[in-house]
C-alpha cells in the first residue's frame, strides 16, 4: 500500500479553506488548531440516531460523523467551503465524542495508515513524501515498488518538478 503525505505546512491549507467544516470558518490559526472537531448535530439527524449500521454518508455509523446527512436541510443557508454539508469525524473508538481538535485527527489518522501495515492482506507499506515526488521525481518510488513486488516496471519515471514544490511551500 502506498501512504503520500503532505508537508506539514498542509495544515495552514485546511485552515485557509476549511471545506466540509464550518466551525472552524474564518477562525486564526491558534482558535483553529485549538477549537473542538465537532459540529452541533443537525436536528434533522436525530432520524437516524437509533439506526444500526453504516446509516450516514460516507458509510459511517451515526455516532461516528457529523453530520449523518450529506446535506442536512436546515444548514442550507450556511456559506464558506461546503459549510452546509459538514462531515466531523469522530474518536475513532466508537465513543462517539469529538476530537479535542485538528492536530488530534490528523495524528489518529496517521496512526490508523500506518497500522495498515500489520492487516493480514497487506505486505508492506510505503510512505511516500508529496514533496519528495516533486523534487526528486518518481525513479525512487518506481524503485522501491520494483523491490516490493520483484516485478521491473515497464514504465518511465517522471523528472522531478521543482518549480511545483517551490510554488507549494510559498503559498
Amino acid at each position: 500500500m502506498l501512504s503520500f503525505s503532505a508537508n506539514t505546512y498542509a495544515g495552514s491549507k485546511k485552515r485557509d479553506k476549511p471545506h466540509h467544516a464550518p466551525s472552524h470558518y474564518r477562525k486564526k490559526w491558534r482558535d483553529f488548531v485549538t477549537t473542538p472537531w465537532t459540529f452541533p448535530r443537525p436536528l434533522s439527524d436525530l432520524a437516524f440516531a437509533n439506526m444500526t449500521g453504516p446509516v450516514c454518508h460516507e458509510n459511517f455509523l451515526y455516532r461516528d460523523i457529523i453530520a449523518c446527512q450529506r446535506k442536512p436541510p436546515e444548514l442550507a443557508k450556511i456559506r464558506g467551503y461546503s459549510g452546509r454539508k459538514p462531515q466531523y469525524e469522530m474518536r475513532h473508538d466508537g465513543s462517539g465524542e469529538p476530537y479535542n481538535n485538528i492536530l488530534e485527527l490528523r495524528t489518529a489518522k496517521i496512526h490508523n495508515f500506518l497500522g495498515v501495515k500489520s492487516w493480514p492482506w497487506v505486505s508492506d507499506v510505503l510512505v511516500i513524501q508529496y514533496e519528495q515526488l516533486l523534487t526528486e521525481g518518481t525513479a525512487f518510488l518506481v524503485g522501491e515498488l520494483e523491490k516490493a513486488t520483484g516485478l521491473t516496471a515497464t514504465c518511465k519515471p517522471q523528472p522531478p518538478q521543482p518549480e511545483r514544490a517551490i510554488k507549494k511551500l510559498a503559498q
